[in-house]
């Protein structure tokens, strides 16, 4: 079995409202190894209009001075560590450009500067990355040096009217450029094979056992 740790890079946070597929994952997967769930990072925007609501209040610390950004999403699964990196600039609504480019790329290095943290506080060596469906950062995982890079496809990105601005360009970037690529459908597969021979169709799961406690 392979014990390798993961970092994963996600477009859900650990605390959404709605329990998303890479949560799911990483259960799963720290069931035999470490993960550590980088959270999406706030936008500066965010910050400001959130301010008073849980998500942003419990995170200030580690939004403004990187304190207090390590917790475990479950307080009895030690294998599972949610990151929080410091907050970013918002860069979306910006047409694609050397601005545009120029602002990622401090975007990029704040969240590098997490992973790096968490690789030196937490001692991690030989893990594979997962970018699950946010591929606005860190196309360039290989100067981590992971044993693997994985890009996680679980929707059609070119369908959501905010993300796709940039991301489906971004996307078929990171697909060109991972090892492999696991999508959620067939036809997300046949859409990930333009770019890349490495993609395996790898379905959502469900706990039938705990859907059956709802049910009765």
């Amino acid at each position: 079995m392979i014990r390798n740790d993961v970092i994963m890079m996600a477009l859900p946070r650990w605390d959404s409202l709605f329990h998303s597929t890479a949560l799911s994952l990483s259960k799963e997967i720290s069931r035999t190894n470490r993960v550590f769930y980088i959270d999406n990072p706030f936008t500066l925007k965010e910050v400001v209009t959130g301010f008073m609501k849980k998500p942003v209040r419990q995170r200030l610390l580690a939004l403004f001075f990187g304190i207090n950004k390590y917790r475990r999403i479950d307080p009895s699964n030690e294998n599972l560590i949610a990151v929080t990196p410091r907050f970013v600039l918002p860069v979306n609504f910006l047409p694609q450009g050397k601005i545009s480019s120029f602002l990622s790329s401090i975007n990029n290095a704040i969240v590098s500067w997490a992973i790096r943290s968490a690789i030196k506080k937490y001692q991690i060596k030989d893990f594979i990355f997962i970018n699950s469906y946010n591929p606005f950062y860190l196309e360039d995982a290989d100067k981590f040096k992971p044993v693997c890079t994985i890009y996680h496809c679980v929707d059609n990105i070119s369908e959501s009217k905010y993300i796709s601005r940039h991301g489906s360009r971004l996307e078929q970037k990171m697909i060109r450029d991972f090892d492999l690529t696991l999508s959620t459908s067939r036809k997300l597969s046949q859409y990930a094979q333009q770019f890349s021979k490495n993609t395996f169709y790898l379905p959502n799961g469900a706990d039938f056992k705990l859907f059956r406690c709802a049910f009765d």
